[in-house]
């Protein structure tokens, strides 16, 4: 999407999201791509599991032991 349907989403002002994209994309969160003279922003999915992934681990440590234990009840 670009910088302005983005913004269209959200209450704040578009260099506000811009800001927060510029911050998403130094993160690694984001990926950005030309196309023509606009920019096209989407989410890098992998990078962007792993971080959450990590997150929820130290946020719900309780969480990562009940899914192991549900993955191994599977096999």
């Amino acid at each position: 999407m670009a910088a302005g349907d983005i913004a269209s989403r959200f209450p704040i002002k578009g260099p506000s999201v811009s800001r927060h994209l510029s911050i998403l994309k130094g993160a690694g969160l984001i990926t950005e791509r030309r196309d023509g003279n606009r920019i096209l922003y989407a989410l890098a999915g992998e990078r962007l599991a792993l971080c959450l992934g990590g997150f929820l681990s130290v946020v719900c440590p309780e969480q990562v032991v009940l899914r192991r234990q549900t993955a191994r009840g599977r096999s």
